[in-house]
């Protein structure tokens, strides 16, 4: 493991770097002074846990971009963004498949080298949802504990957080992390809390399904990757629009 200091406004975080069978997998930040310490008890929710993309940030635009580049590279027609939304059912590897680009270990590779380019570029595209904000202080005010799990690589994620000012809202960042059941699970236990009592919002199928099986309780968002039909089919506890259907959910909760 190599760690390393990352500071931000006065917060120190602990960043872990692991790597897997020579992928890069499994970076975790967190502040353990503030995991463990200065937080009031909330009966039944304690913990709120965020996916990034298409969660947190309104990317969709810019996500689209990277699937026409990597289609325009296999000479594949690339579908719309409806067609895209409704093609994430299975996962991302599944979606590339069925339109027939592979996705064995060099193609992956490659694959994700075309999208690491765009987003080098475009990265400001993505913006940080509108209510995403005052729902963030919600959860503060609550002394909720709050953590980031999302399989989005550690520099593009930090260079967000930072770019919109809410990192040190954070107690708890695993990214670069693509077992989400996993994940979660060591999330809500490094918070000490049941899974009953964590909640993770996701925009996919799979990310709620992953949560469900780890079992916590799951917002669904309808408006980010994945297709509104595809969300309700996975059935989360809440089927969401946006962070502010979220927060009142959420006041109506002991």
């Amino acid at each position: 493991m190599i760690p390393n200091t990352i500071t931000s406004r006065g917060f120190i975080f602990q960043h872990v770097m692991r790597e897997v069978k020579g992928a890069e997998r499994g970076r975790v930040c967190y502040n353990p002074r503030r995991c463990t310490a200065g937080y009031a008890r909330v009966a039944k929710l304690r913990a709120v846990i965020f996916d990034l993309n298409g969660t947190l940030l309104d990317d969709i635009e810019l996500n689209i971009k990277t699937v026409r580049v990597i289609f325009n590279f296999f000479d594949i027609p690339p579908p719309d963004v409806p067609t895209w939304r409704r093609g994430l059912a299975g996962g991302v590897k599944e979606f590339y498949e069925r339109y027939g680009i592979p996705t064995n270990d060099e193609a992956w590779s490659l694959m994700n080298c075309i999208r690491e380019r765009i987003l080098e570029e475009s990265w400001r595209e993505a913006t940080l949802r509108p209510d995403a904000r005052a729902f963030i202080h919600f959860c503060v005010r609550k002394n909720l504990f709050r953590g980031i799990v999302s399989s989005e690589t550690p520099h593009l994620l930090f260079r967000w957080l930072h770019e919109f000012d809410i990192a040190k809202y954070f107690n708890f960042i695993r990214t670069g992390e693509w077992n989400k059941e996993q994940a979660l699970r060591e999330t809500v236990s490094l918070f000490g809390c049941a899974p009953e009592e964590a909640c993770y919002l996701d925009d996919t199928p799979f990310g709620i399904a992953a949560a469900k099986r780890a079992g916590l309780v799951t917002f669904g968002f309808l408006s980010g990757h994945a297709a509104p039909e595809l969300i309700r089919a996975a059935k989360p506890t809440h089927a969401v629009s946006s962070f502010s259907e979220t927060l009142a959910l959420m006041e109506d909760m002991p």
